[in-house]
């Protein structure tokens, strides 16, 4: 049931507005972050965004190869860390077209370090929640 639901919450997300604006561009890596600028809302000092990633170059984890992967990530603002919630690959750059493979259930958290794109992520989220 939650694997159901959460197709449909992401399937209505990705047909959704995708009005993405660039965080970040890795020239070395030839790789570029995204952010969708939405109506940032903080519960429990947690606030929640869609990111994304594109790679000029193909990537590989385990036997997936993709060029852009597509996050929800809960941000919390207090403790300075970040989970992903859900995610999906793709074949394409810019989360384009149909996913190849997508989970839908949160990762353990993970500390943001200063100077990274996590901590951008945090930033923008944390800055605009507090301003809404």
């Amino acid at each position: 049931m939650k694997k159901l639901i959460f197709l449909l919450i992401f399937s209505i997300h990705v047909f959704a507005d995708e009005s993405w604006t660039l965080l970040h561009e890795d020239n070395a890596n030839q790789s570029a972050y995204y952010v969708k600028l939405d109506n940032f809302q903080m519960l429990e000092n947690k606030v929640r965004l869609w990111v994304m990633e594109s790679f000029n170059v193909p990537q590989k984890a385990n036997s997936i190869t993709y060029n852009s992967l597509k996050s929800l990530v809960q941000v919390d603002c207090i403790a300075e860390q970040l989970r992903y919630m859900a995610y999906s690959i793709y074949k394409d750059k810019k989360a384009l077209g149909q996913a190849i493979y997508s989970k839908g259930s949160p990762s353990e958290w993970i500390k943001i370090n200063p100077n990274t794109v996590n901590s951008a992520y945090m930033s923008i989220a944390c800055q605009e929640a507090k301003s809404n």
